[in-house]
């Protein structure tokens, strides 16, 4: 039991490590290319992986839950099944690639007639997207064989490679930007170059292992595709609710509001999956513990470690919240200097509303493909990404909201979704009771309250004026943060656990 916590904090470790790096790399990348090549330009990065997003659709069903089948089947050594799962999924995800691959470039030809796009800007365009679905491609490939490392719970080898791959990308963008005529389209060729990096090292570690795991074709199974097909379709609809909900913010300003709004948006847009895309990376160091317990049947076990994850995942959402709140306009003032500071930070307030009730609840929404229980939330991600879209189609056309709308709306859907339906639901799903998770929310939305009021009142006492300044009141707030949400968010047995672990090591 003491190698498994170990492995779950040595996987929390990496994978924090990654955030901290990948997140300062992209900013400074971010500002980097704002800098050069203006907002609009960083505006149709974000559009193109959106429209990657959309593209996704057709692999979700399958992928989001291939991962699951193979793990569950090479953990309890059924290594036939196993490679049937594999082998169907990598299959299938070839054929389906390259047609996506096909279908995206064929699209591009006539982009300017699906997207405003400014003159001078047409060929720089169409060539980062076609970049952009060439990656696409790539990481279709990628989900696949990283499941060798959730198999054998080595979560933080992922990250490492992740780490190092993003200080590639930051070295070879740098490089380009500095050799050659600024062009738009560097960001994907360096991203193609990462995930090339992480491919080779996801078919390394399958070899290493689960050496039994091989591509061999003989092993392609119609049946098990389409069964995870049909376990899978629901996340594609889940997908779908998201895009609704979320996922056209983008395409909705540069279609109503033009490329400069796209631009403006597109920052807070970049917080967000920032945001949302670590705290779901570090739940994943959780989930083939809990993988491992439900196959077990071990419920009790496994809703101790989904409160303690969602503990942790409280506590850095409280940070992160209380930071872009207290001291976001600050930063952006540093950051992107000439830009509307204003408009950009209540933007990015409106974007990670929603996290004030679901910063807490990452753990949570694996419990559906964990149970194999996808069909109400995905409908009911239909249903809220429907119910966006109506309101925000209303306030553009009768109010003058404009972008303010388009974040807002989402993220207030969010919340209503997660307040309600989210935690009862889980628990629903694993057979306990409705109410089982909301003490734990409930002790992040005080200590969430108190986390921003105690940094409100301290952030009267500095001026902010250099990156310096801003770190030390940045680093005071993660203190804060931390010391409040260990004492309220974390049970006793999990503070005592962490605690005893300090005390070990000095």
């Amino acid at each position: 039991m003491k190698t498994k916590n170990n492995q779950i904090r040595k996987n929390v470790l990496l994978t924090s490590i990654y955030f901290f790096v990948n997140t300062g790399i992209n900013f400074y990348l971010s500002s980097y290319v704002i800098n050069n090549i203006g907002i609009s330009a960083n505006g149709f990065i974000s559009l193109a992986n959106s429209f990657v997003d959309y593209a996704s659709l057709v692999t979700v069903a399958l992928n989001s839950v291939a991962g699951r089948f193979i793990s569950i089947y090479a953990s309890k050594g059924e290594y036939e099944k196993a490679k049937k799962y594999f082998n169907s999924a990598v299959g299938a995800d070839l054929v389906i690639g390259l047609l996506t691959l096909g279908i995206g470039i064929l699209g591009v030809i006539n982009l300017e007639k699906i997207i405003e796009i400014p003159i001078e800007m047409i060929w720089d365009v169409k060539i980062l997207f076609c970049l952009v679905f060439i990656n696409f491609f790539l990481s279709i490939m990628i989900s696949v064989f990283s499941v060798s490392t959730f198999i054998v719970n080595r979560m933080d080898l992922a990250a490492l490679r992740r780490t190092e791959g993003v200080i590639l990308k930051a070295v070879l963008l740098i490089g380009l930007f500095s050799v050659f005529s600024p062009k738009l389209y560097f960001v994907s060729v360096v991203s193609i170059s990462y995930s090339i990096y992480y491919l080779i090292f996801n078919v390394f570690y399958l070899k290493r292992y689960c050496p039994d795991l091989k591509i061999e074709m003989r092993f392609f199974s119609l049946k098990h595709f389409l069964e995870m097909i049909s376990s899978g379709i629901w996340n594609t609809i889940t997908q779908l609710g998201f895009i609704l909900t979320s996922g056209l913010d983008l395409l909705i300003c540069n279609k109503w509001l033009g490329a400069v709004a796209m631009g403006q948006m597109s920052f807070p847009k970049q917080l967000y999956n920032i945001i949302t895309g670590f705290i779901s990376t570090l739940v994943t160091a959780y989930q083939p513990t809990f993988v491992r317990l439900y196959a077990e049947g071990n419920i009790d076990k496994l809703k101790t470690r989904l409160t303690e994850a969602m503990g942790v995942s409280g506590i850095l959402s409280s940070i992160i919240i209380t930071d872009v709140v207290v001291y976001g306009k600050d930063f952006l003032k540093l950051y992107i200097p000439g830009q509307d500071i204003q408009l950009i930070w209540i933007l990015m307030i409106l974007s990670i509303q929603v996290l004030f009730v679901s910063g807490t609840q990452y753990p949570l929404y694996y419990i559906y493909t964990l149970t194999n229980k996808l069909k109400v939330n995905s409908i009911v991600e239909i249903f809220s990404g429907i119910i966006n879209v109506g309101i925000v189609f209303i306030l553009l056309r009768n109010t003058e909201l404009g972008i303010y709308a388009v974040a807002g709306v989402s993220t207030l859907v969010g919340i209503i979704k997660n307040l309600f339906f989210t935690p009862m639901y889980s628990a629903y799903c694993l057979k306990i009771s409705k109410k089982t998770f909301y003490p734990q929310i409930i002790r992040y939305i005080v200590a969430l309250g108190l986390t921003l009021f105690v940094n409100w009142r301290i952030s009267k006492l500095f001026v902010i004026q250099s990156w310096m300044s801003l770190m030390i009141v940045g680093c005071i707030s993660i203190v804060i943060g931390g010391l409040i949400g260990f004492i309220i968010q974390l049970n006793a047995s999990y503070r005592h656990a962490i605690q005893k672990k300090l005390l070990e090591r000095i």
